[in-house]
């Protein structure tokens, strides 16, 4: 199981926010940066980047914090945050990004990433699946569609999505364990898909029962910002 820093981007600051709330906002010394430079130093082999002004604008905003950090380490970078148009997806891969999240976009217009996929290969993108309660998150976790999480999950393995990041929102940012239950039927459910669990990691035991789940990988946040976790000694453990 791949073990996957966070650096959550607002404003060219690493931050972190609380079950997704822009008014709940914390901020960090590191500049992003500096933090992907430590996850380098600590041995992470993809570091995944959010553009949290992006996510909520639907235009990405911090192309060039992105591409400092693309010039400051050589390890896979990924990256999500209002990649709505071909052009911006483009843009991300042309300095350099391994693979583009894509969000909202794919919850409301499922037909255009069909096309991605068959224009820009199912290695070069992933999907973002946020839920609060079952139900599908976007534009920034502000709009439910109302819309059932396993039957999106459904139609994205229909369309040949290769890597689906599955992020809890009630528990993005919480430091509460996540539902370890939804990710045990999932992977059943959904053996075509790559997992990737995001959202409530808190602690190492948290982690050993994650990887019982069979997700291919975990992203990790506040609980690395905080020194709940020790991401050097966690990736030596494997």
């Amino acid at each position: 199981m791949l073990v996957i820093p966070a650096i959550d981007i607002l404003k060219g600051q690493c931050v972190r926010l609380f079950q997704g709330d822009y008014k709940r906002v914390t901020v960090y010394p590191q500049t992003p940066p500096e933090m992907a430079e430590l996850f380098k130093e600590q041995g992470v082999q993809l570091i995944h980047l959010v553009d949290l002004e992006g996510a909520l604008k639907g235009v990405p905003r911090n192309f060039p914090t992105i591409r400092k950090i693309r010039k400051t380490v050589d390890i896979r970078l990924e990256v999500g945050g209002g990649f709505r148009t071909d052009r911006d997806i483009q843009r991300a891969l042309d300095i350099g990004i391994d693979r583009v999240v894509i969000g909202s976009v794919a919850a409301e217009d499922p037909p255009r990433l069909g096309q991605w996929i068959d224009r820009f290969g199912p290695d070069q993108l992933a999907v973002g699946v946020d839920a609060r309660g079952g139900r599908i998150q976007t534009r920034g976790w502000l709009r439910d569609m109302g819309m059932d999480a396993f039957m999106f999950l459904e139609t994205l393995e229909r369309l040949g999505v290769k890597t689906v990041i599955y992020t809890d929102v009630e528990k993005d940012g919480t430091l509460g364990s996540p539902d370890f239950l939804v990710y045990e039927d999932i992977t059943a459910r959904f053996t075509g898909l790559e997992i990737i669990a995001s959202g409530g990691i808190s602690r190492i035991e948290d982690i050993e029962q994650i990887r019982a789940t069979g997700v291919s990988g975990v992203i990790i946040g506040r609980a690395i910002y905080e020194g709940k976790i020790n991401l050097r000694d966690l990736i030596r453990k494997g």
